[in-house]
Parts: structure tokens; C-alpha cells; sequence
């Protein structure tokens, strides 16, 4: 088994693994422990036994546009609290504009990646973007909850007990 250049970049210079280092690895929803094999451009490795990972939860967080850097921490906490997508839409009080969505998805990418191990997820999230509300599509089965930070009579804990169904 191989890794990417990214990731092979990030385990020699960041890291810095050598062979024999036992690290965990995730791929197609599973995870292992695995040793490493570090070569002078390449890292293998080989799986050693199967590990325990976090799941994501059947939820998709819809959130309009942030400004700043602060739609880097929205995909960093969804992550870590097992979103298993993440929705960006301009809202009518968006000052942050839909720009340069490829390079913004490439960073957001990397960063759920390390939230991603940081949670020991064994799947990641998808981001996307879209440019309004009317591109996202519902189900029948599908339960939508809106929050807002004016609700002063129903917190959202109390309304996911509310709701006998959902396993959250």
C-alpha cells in the first residue's frame, strides 16, 4: 500500500516517520495500525491489525457564507463532531462572497483531513458550495432542523430529546 505525495510529504518532513514507526491508517471506511516502510521518495506500509474509528452521523450542516477565516473553524468542529457533509451558501447577510471556491475547497479540504485524523474518522466529509438555498435538494425521509441564535424557547439539545427517533 502507497500514499500520495502530500502525504508522503507530510510523513517524512512533517512528522518525520521512519520505517518501523506504527501509525494508524484509514482507507475505504476502515481503519488500521499499521508499520511503515520509509523509503528515500516512497512510504509503504503494512497492515498489522484492524482499529476502532469514530463514524459520521447522518447529518448535513447548511451554513451561510462566514466571514474571515472563520468557515475554516465551521469545518474543523463539523468534522470533529461527525457532520457528515457540509453545506456553504451566501445568505441575505453574507458579507463573504462566493470566490476562488476551487482553492477554498482545496484548504478546507486539508483541513477536515486533519480533523479527520483528530477524531479517528474513518470517512471524510464533503464540502461543497452552492450559490443559494434552492439548489439544495430534500427527501421525503429527510428531517430539517433551522437553527438561530435569537431562539430563546427550544434548545437544540432539548429538541433532539424531543425527537424519539434520531440516535444522535
Amino acid at each position: 500500500e502507497t500514499f500520495s505525495k502530500d502525504q508522503i510529504h507530510h510523513i517524512t518532513n512533517v512528522m518525520r516517520f521512519k520505517s518501523g514507526d506504527k501509525v494508524e491508517v484509514c482507507q475505504d471506511g476502515t481503519c488500521y495500525q499499521v508499520e511503515l516502510s520509509v523509503n528515500q521518495k516512497d512510504v509503504t506500509f503494512n497492515i498489522i491489525k484492524e482499529v476502532e474509528t469514530n463514524k459520521s452521523l447522518d447529518i448535513t450542516l447548511i451554513q451561510g457564507l462566514p466571514k474571515g477565516d472563520k468557515i475554516e473553524d465551521v469545518v474543523k468542529l463539523a468534522t470533529l463532531f461527525g457532520v457528515r457533509n457540509i453545506i456553504f451558501v451566501p445568505m441575505k447577510r453574507s458579507i463573504a462572497k462566493l470566490s476562488n471556491i476551487s482553492f477554498k475547497l482545496e484548504r478546507l479540504n486539508k483541513i477536515m483531513m486533519e480533523a479527520a485524523e483528530l477524531a479517528k474518522r474513518s470517512d471524510l466529509v464533503d464540502i461543497k458550495f452552492l450559490q443559494n438555498l434552492n439548489q439544495f435538494s430534500t427527501t421525503p425521509d429527510m428531517e430539517l432542523f433551522v437553527c438561530d441564535e435569537d431562539e430563546k424557547v427550544l434548545s437544540l439539545p432539548e429538541f433532539i430529546k424531543s425527537k424519539k427517533n434520531l440516535n444522535y
